[in-house]
């Protein structure tokens, strides 16, 4: 009767742990390699590695249709030992971030049998240097290519390459084209003058974002900048006078909707540049995932507490049962 008992209570334990599982399913345990949204899509990665993420490229003035091949380098973290997974995308935006939304063919990736943007290994050594071979673009232009990382296993840490890889696809045949896909070097008149370019690569243009969000600005100049400045809806943020021109910033100082993220670059001749994005600001929807997670592991204690206390008293119940047959 005691091992009868004992079963019971072994099973009901189970059962409740089976309930409880979708809250721990929740994390991502590793999706093996495959085309891949930016972030998952939005998934489950909220908490910021402390790993190393570099980009490179062989080439970063191809011409259009040129293979070029872009490296990401991983070190560091907290994934040792388990599941790590590698991406390359064209914008931060949870849709239409794959290369191939933004003209680029993915020839081969890490594998070298397959044509995904997103890579994973199964055990991740501290440190990971993987490879894509990429067809360039058909529109000459200046590109951005971001990196992600991805701890699985049950690992809800993630990092982004956010100052992001420029690329530059040009023309040579027709002795160096300017680029033509809308970020057109600045004329005076029929005359090019040499100022500044300034690309805001992250966050991407009309994204929504949340938390703190980094803005990196990219500055091609034949002069030296002297300095960039952030401003949000016309407030100065900060101002750099070398680059990187990086700066964090907590969107929950914000308002929640738009804003309008500018960046002033000033070179040593005194030529001025602005370029402005916009961004939406969404921290509330955050707190709805985490509501629900919470609620459900409650939802799973709350069994667990309320089965075992049952079984412990059908346990108390049969074992008095089995002792007044005996005394019979």
């Amino acid at each position: 009767m005691r091992k009868r008992s004992l079963l019971i209570l072994v099973s009901a334990l189970a059962l409740s742990a089976i309930v409880v599982a979708p809250g721990i399913d929740a994390y991502n345990n590793g999706v093996g390699s495959s085309d891949l949204e930016y972030d998952c899509g939005g998934s489950c990665h909220n908490e910021a590695s402390t790993c190393t993420i570099t980009m490179s490229a062989s080439n970063e003035t191809p011409s259009p249709g040129d293979t070029i091949t872009v490296c990401v380098e991983v070190s560091g973290g907290e994934a040792s030992g388990s599941p790590l997974g590698v991406q390359i995308v064209s914008c931060t935006t949870t849709s239409n971030s794959l290369p191939s939304d933004d003209g680029w063919t993915i020839i081969s990736d890490p594998s070298g049998t397959t044509t995904y943007n997103y890579y994973e290994v199964d055990s991740y050594q501290g440190s990971l240097a993987i490879s894509w071979q990429l067809s360039a673009p058909s529109t000459t232009g200046w590109y951005i290519l971001y990196a992600r990382e991805f701890h699985g296993d049950g690992g809800v840490y993630a990092t982004d390459y956010s100052a992001g890889l420029a690329i530059t696809v040009t023309d040579w045949s027709n002795g160096g084209e300017p680029p033509t896909n809308g970020e057109e070097p600045p004329t005076n008149g029929e005359e090019p003058v040499n100022v500044p370019v300034v690309l805001i690569t992250s966050p991407s243009n009309s994204a929504t974002v949340e938390g703190n969000i980094t803005v990196n600005a990219n500055v091609i100049s034949v002069d030296a900048i002297t300095c960039a400045i952030l401003k949000i809806d016309g407030e100065v943020v900060s101002e750099k006078t070398e680059p990187p021109f990086t700066w964090t910033v907590d969107t929950t100082n914000l308002t929640e909707g738009g804003h309008v993220l500018l960046v002033t670059v000033v070179d040593s001749t005194g030529d001025k540049v602005d370029k402005e994005i916009a961004v939406f600001v969404d921290n509330e929807s955050e707190l709805v995932p985490m509501f629900g997670w919470i609620l459900t592991m409650a939802a799973g204690t709350i069994v667990i507490i309320t089965g075992t206390a049952m079984l412990i008293v059908l346990a108390l119940y049969l074992r008095k049962r089995t002792m007044e047959r005996r005394s019979r």
